[in-house]
């Protein structure tokens, strides 16, 4: 997730890799979003389809090309707008059951945190030098 980038913090280095284990859970929830408008929604196939060469494709380019200058965030927009499309769709069907729903708010809540604490580290980090 981070490319070719290493940080000399254990701080930050336990926030990574906090990172990268929540967005795998989160491409999870992600996908059991997306498994559940393909059954409802039949017109918006073509969507779904897109969304996920879209997701695939960014996930290949940056597993190939894990280097800052083919990770600028100008790149992520058009995989990330559905993927946030999924993930709250599986969040509203988890919330039928109050446990699941609790949980993946939470998952949801930390990748979230945890990032903000790992950019504001970051800067404070490397400000000073």
């Amino acid at each position: 997730m981070f490319g070719e980038f290493s940080f000399d913090s254990p701080a930050l280095i336990f926030l990574a890799r906090v990172l990268s284990a929540l967005l795998l859970v989160l491409m999870l929830f992600a996908a059991y979003g997306a498994s559940d408008l393909v059954g409802y929604l039949q017109p918006l196939a073509p969507f779904m389809a897109g969304a996920l060469v879209l997701v695939l494709s960014l996930l290949v380019f940056r597993i190939y090309y894990p280097y800052s200058s083919s990770n600028d965030f100008r790149y992520i927009f058009p995989a990330i707008t559905p993927f946030v499309v999924f993930i709250g769709t599986a969040l509203f069907r988890l919330s039928r059951s109050n446990r699941l729903f609790s949980l993946s708010l939470l998952l949801v809540t930390l990748f979230l945190t945890s990032g903000i604490a790992f950019q504001i580290l970051a800067i404070l980090r490397y400000a000073e030098r």
